[in-house]
């Protein structure tokens, strides 16, 4: 299964109506935004990023403004590999991780909206 689904991300022929299905984890704690884009089964690690890689100064890594760069930046690598059907799953909830929702779906089905 996991062959398979590394098989469908890196595979540049893919059918046009095909979709790459992947599973955003979402751990915002009070110091700082983790976002781990993993394949179905959580082994393989896709893409992973922080709100601190994004914003210089230390008091700024558990901003919201972070979170969502940090969401702008993980959408953007997802539609490069050609990701269509992200799941987001997330740790606690608290208003960073209602801002990276936000981002990261306008940004990934922004394609899809008519």
């Amino acid at each position: 299964m996991l062959f398979f689904v590394l098989l469908l991300l890196f595979d540049t022929s893919l059918s046009p109506g095909q979709i790459v299905f992947g599973v955003a984890h979402i751990f915002a704690s009070f110091n700082d935004t983790f976002v781990h884009v993993t394949d179905l089964s959580g082994r393989e690690t896709i893409v992973r990023v922080t709100g601190g890689m994004k914003v210089k100064a230390d008091r700024d890594e558990s901003s919201p403004y972070a979170a969502m760069l940090a969401a702008q930046d993980v959408a953007a690598r997802c539609k490069e590999l050609g990701i269509g059907a992200p799941h987001l799953a997330h740790q606690q909830p608290c208003s960073k991780t209602r801002k990276h929702n936000k981002t990261y779906s306008n940004t990934m089905f922004s394609k899809h909206k008519k």
